[in-house]
């Protein structure tokens, strides 16, 4: 990963390379500390903003997950052992692995298939009625997004 840094404190332009083992070496107040520093908020950003994402992405189809499957002629179909299987499976299959490498597919005690994602869709079933939901790319996170 290559870093760029600019007018920070002692530093006026730097670039550096950062790889499996990086030292950074220098005099005294030569901006050694500096460079770590940026670097630890530019690592920390990154790993907070892919934490964020993640958690956008879970709360938007737990969400979806309520909407729908409490919405069945008023009848709550969720219930403890559903959610978790929700959290466990279906968001981390989503949110980490990304849908084409998915193929989920979740039911209540009847058998009646309630989810199932599979080729890059999301597949919504509810007795006669079916909603599709389809992942979007996002580079930025290299993940799949609903």
């Amino acid at each position: 990963m290559q870093i760029e840094l600019s007018n920070i404190n002692k530093i006026k332009h730097a670039s550096i390379e950062v790889g499996g083992l990086t030292v950074i070496t220098g005099i005294n107040d030569s901006g050694k500390s500096t460079v770590g520093k940026a670097l630890f908020c530019a690592i920390k950003a990154l790993s907070s903003s892919e934490g964020d994402s993640f958690e956008y992405k879970t709360r938007i189809v737990r969400e979806c997950i309520n909407t729908h499957l409490k919405s069945n002629n008023g009848t709550a179909l969720i219930n403890d052992a559903f959610q978790r299987a929700i959290d466990s499976e279906f968001i981390q299959n989503i949110c980490t692995e990304g849908a084409e490498q998915s193929s989920v597919i979740l039911s209540d005690e009847t058998g009646q298939c309630l989810f199932t994602i599979q080729d890059n869709q999301v597949v919504r079933s509810f007795k006669d009625e079916s909603f599709y939901l389809p992942l979007v790319y996002c580079k930025d996170f290299d993940r799949f997004i609903l």
